[in-house]
């Protein structure tokens, strides 16, 4: 890790709080979080899916909104409380557990993870035509308990004006969502069993700073928030934030009144001449100004920030490239119309970056082995134990997803690579994330079934293997809900405020159970009551499965071998990430960070390039001129637009919700 100077927490944890330490959290505040979490569920999933009104999603964004709103209606409440009634005030490990109960059950009822379920489980009956012949292709490939076949049943479902309170329908979709929220589950208990093992390596060894959750900290530590609350910086950012974007909203009932654009814009439009006109497609160039990613931008360690969108923006100069060589004209080649690779480039750098991960913490990984193993006398015994029970979790749930996927007709070796891939992108994700802290971690160009499509081919791949890997599309298309991370940060936040590892590991899995059951309940509640196929609903639901059946239709009818050419790309990538990471190491002086270079070829890299590399020009002269001073002199002011963007997004969506105000945009 390159240490930022202007970062506070790039030096050593030292809030961190012995394992059992603070006081005791109360049932009742426990119960009362968990009771929260149905009614976010259904809360989530109409402003999501039906009004639109985040701009962009809660759930989408790395930092969510809802979590920092409750956060501070909880800090102010405290100090009502702390003049009339102390003892009912919420605890630091309290107000750690209303974070933990939120976020996890939020993110896995996010816009990318469950909210994506149903639409992936009935596409294909209920867009399957004579036209695309899909049922001929594979529906005698897809299990009979993966998803309602029932006309009826599907009709209502994508028509809407019934109602899914009924014994039909529930009979319909009973076996379907057992199954898959138990899978879904399955997958988050794995994930919390590796953030068990690396949690202590990522946060102390590697002293990670977890720029993401910089305000949440703040706000639960004791007096945090009225530190915040006297700082003028502070104050006036988040009050200026909210008037802005309270000025944007009234724009759209009046249009007398001013409107200032600060969401995602797309200038590239306005490149039309050759070769700049690549700017304008494939995607377009955009540039934003949004606060929360302003603020949460400032956080960024400054060589990870200059990576990100230098390497972005010579990616965007290869596209330019490409149309002045003729790259991209009628009669290019199809692989010269592939330059510059990118799905294969974000690919090979990933997998780099997940293997100097391991690379780093192979010493962790040997010590946690031997304390597992009873052969540690140095390692605590509570740590031994913890170590041991996450090592049982996960084998039990790889052999759990080897066996479903088995019983679900995939080859065991397809299997066995798809997870392992599948995991240690979220294992590099979580850790990226730690460390880069981007407001947004959106993988579009990255995936297992991609990978190994690229390297297998689809000739060795049976026709069950490619059906199930196209029903597996739905928890792995761009991973913004980034549920693992969000475990991460949650431990972090419970050691901090003193909340024991075990008592945060079991709320993280009641939230889980409670979130995924919640969630699937509100999805098919609100499909049956307004119809996916209503325009009512966001058309990007639908467009997740119709992405993945239109691309498995593709491999079935022209089987390909290995892509030669799309390995030598991945390769030459994972090669350049390795350099990358050697000149780092080594030079104190080089610039560039293997990480900026992974994130460059993500797709959030996109919206939030423009935001990145203008807070890194602010944060580089503060610290340049200033110093430390001067840079802890400024961080309110950026916590303050975090928290003045939250606020607003919550209380335009709470308003959009009561009285069905669809679209509503504070950018």
């Amino acid at each position: 890790m390159t240490p930022d100077p202007a970062n506070p927490s790039a030096s050593a944890p030292r809030d961190a709080q012995p394992t059992g330490a603070g006081p005791r959290v109360r049932p009742a505040v426990v119960l009362f979080v968990l009771c929260l979490i149905p009614l976010q569920a259904f809360w989530l999933v109409r402003v999501e899916t039906e009004l639109m009104v985040f701009s962009t999603n809660n759930t989408d964004v790395s930092l969510f909104f809802t979590t920092v709103f409750a956060l501070f209606a909880a800090g102010m409440l405290n100090r009502f409380l702390a003049r009339r009634r102390p003892a009912w005030a919420l605890r630091p490990p309290e107000m750690a557990v209303l974070y933990t109960g939120l976020t996890i059950s939020a993110a896995f009822s996010g816009s990318d993870l469950m909210q994506n379920l149903t639409p992936v489980l009935v596409h294909p009956f209920g867009f399957g035509t004579p036209e695309n012949g899909w049922e001929a292709l594979f529906f005698r490939y897809i299990p009979s308990w993966f998803a309602p076949r029932d006309p009826v049943v599907v009709g209502r479902y994508y028509g809407g004006s019934s109602t899914f309170a009924t014994l039909q329908h529930v009979r319909a979709w009973l076996t379907p969502m057992a199954v898959w929220g138990s899978f879904l589950f399955v997958l988050g208990t794995m994930m919390l069993c590796i953030n068990t093992l690396l949690h202590r390596q990522w946060a102390h060894r590697e002293r990670l700073t977890f720029p993401v959750i910089q305000l949440p900290i703040e706000m639960v530590r004791p007096g945090g928030l009225d530190a915040l609350l006297a700082n003028r910086l502070f104050v006036g950012a988040a009050l200026a934030t909210i008037a802005l974007e309270t000025m944007n909203v009234l724009h759209f009932a009046a249009p007398s009144i001013p409107h200032v654009s600060l969401g995602i814009q797309n200038v590239g439009q306005y490149f039309v001449q050759p070769p700049w006109n690549a700017l304008s497609y494939g995607p377009p160039l955009f540039v934003s100004w949004i606060p929360f990613a302003i603020g949460l931008s400032f956080f960024l360690p400054l060589d990870l920030a200059f990576s990100a969108w230098a390497f972005y923006l010579l990616r965007r100069a290869e596209d330019v490239a490409a149309v002045y060589w003729g790259l991209r004209g009628p009669g290019a080649s199809s692989g010269a119309l592939r330059f510059p690779f990118i799905r294969e480039q974000a690919s090979g750098a990933w997998i780099a970056l997940f293997l100097l991960t391991l690379w780093a913490g192979r010493r962790h990984f040997a010590q946690l082995l031997r304390a597992a193993l009873g052969r540690d006398p140095e390692t605590d015994p509570r740590e031994a134990r913890a170590y041991r029970w996450a090592l049982l979790g996960l084998t039990f749930g790889a052999v759990y997803l080897v066996a479903f996927s088995a019983l679900s007709g995939m080859a065991v070796w397809v299997a066995l690579l798809y997870f392992a891939l599948y995991f240690a992108l979220q294992v590099t994700m979580t850790r990226t994330r730690a460390q880069l802290g981007p407001p947004m971690q959106e993988l579009y160009f990255v995936n297992p079934e991609q990978i190994l499509v690229t390297v297998t081919g689809t000739r060795v791949l049976s026709a069950q293997s490619l059906t199930v890997l196209s029903y597996y599309f739905w928890f792995n298309r761009c991973y913004r809900c980034q549920p693992m991370a969000h475990q991460l940060e949650s431990l972090r936040i419970a050691e901090v405020t003193g909340l024991s590892q075990r008592a945060v590991s079991r709320l993280i899995l009641a939230a889980m159970g409670i979130g995924i059951f919640f969630c699937a309940w509100a999805i098919l509640h609100l499909y049956y009551e307004v119809g996916q196929n209503s325009a009512k609903i966001l058309s990007y639901r639908t467009g997740v499965g119709r992405e993945a059946f239109d691309r498995l239709a593709d491999w079935m009818r022209t089987p390909r071998g290995p892509d030669i050419q799309g390995m030598i790309w991945m390769g030459g990538a994972a090669l350049f990430t390795f350099g990358l990471s050697v000149m780092q190491t080594r030079f104190l002086w080089w610039p560039l960070h293997p990480i900026g270079y992974a994130f460059s070829v993500c797709y959030a890299m996109e919206y939030w390039w423009s935001t990145i590399a203008l807070v890194w020009l602010v944060k580089l002269l503060l610290v340049r001129f200033g110093g430390r001073k001067a840079y802890m002199r400024a961080r309110p002011l950026f916590l303050g637009m975090i928290l003045g963007d939250a606020i607003t997004a919550v209380a335009v969506a709470v308003l959009s919700y009561a009285f069905g105000w669809p679209g509503l945009s504070r950018y």
